[in-house]
This record gives C-alpha cells, structure tokens and sequence, in this order.
C-alpha cells in the first residue's frame, strides 16, 4: 500500500481504494494511466467521497447539482477530481443489503456523477478533469435544473395558498 493510501485508508475504505487506483505504488506518484486520462495532470487530487441529503430532499437531482457546485469552489489548483460511486448508507431497518440492490445503486448513483462531467476511469473509480470544458456545461444545465426546481416547488405553494 501507497504511503498517500495508507493515510486515505485511515478516513475511509473507498479512499484507500481511490489512492490505489489513481497512484503508482512504487513512486507515490499519479500512475501513467490516470496521466494519459487527465488532461494537465498535474496538481491536486480532489476526492469527492459522500453526498449526504435528507431523505426529504432525495429523488430531485440535488445531489449532483451541490456536488457540482462543492466541486467548483474547491477544485482550485486540482488537476481532477475522484470518486468512487457507492451507497453512503443503508436503507431503513436494512442489516443486510442484498448484492444486487447495492450493484443497482451504485450504477445509479454513478450515472449521476456522470451528469456533471465525471468519467469512468478504472476499479470503479471516476474521475472529473476540470481542464475539460464539459464539466462546466453540465454545471449550467445542473443549475438550470435547480432552477426549474425551485420555480416548480414556488408555483406549487402559490397553488396550494391560494
């Protein structure tokens, strides 16, 4: 284990995971493939690790539009962002999660990352590469989405005063 591993391994699992996947063991260095992957890579490694909503807010696409906009503010001297796609919890009352409702999950949670511009690099590991223009587009459209959200809920309670 990488020595930036061993430190990701003592604040999560999927981190270890992401350091071991993005860096080269031997040099502690970004391994070759993840340089061809990124476009500049060089700089920080910014590593997305949970997105948590109340259970009340789910199921609207807020998650990829607030991770967007994290990821916007503190990408600044990144060269990409990492995550690792997952459940960040079970669902109520659940002690065993069956294999196929986690494998479910996590493609749906990772075609979310994908909305704002992360791509599919290795070991279920994704990466988002800021030098790119797209992720900025998806952005637009994730706050657009927001904001027909919230024009949408606003008309709702007009409705329901009235």
């Amino acid at each position: 284990m990488t020595a930036a591993g061993r430190r990701a391994d003592a604040e999560s699992g999927d981190l270890e995971s992401i350091a071991a996947t993005v860096f080269d063991a031997r040099t502690n260095e970004y391994s070759q493939d993840f340089e061809k992957f990124i476009e500049c890579p060089v700089g920080d490694l910014l590593i997305l690790d949970r997105v948590f909503l109340d259970k009340k807010w789910r199921g609207f696409g807020l998650g990829p539009v607030f991770a967007a906009e994290a990821i916007r503010r503190l990408a600044g001297g990144c060269c990409a962002v990492a995550a690792q796609p997952g459940l960040g919890e079970l669902p109520d009352g659940a002690h065993k999660v069956p294999h196929a409702y986690r494998e479910q999950a996590t493609k749906k949670i990772a075609a979310l990352w994908r909305s704002i511009g992360f791509r599919d690099f290795a070991d279920g590991v994704q990466l988002l590469d800021p030098a790119l223009r797209e992720p900025s587009d998806q952005l637009r459209n994730a706050r657009q989405h927001l904001t027909s959200l919230s024009h949408a809920y606003q008309g709702q309670t007009l409705r329901r005063r009235a």
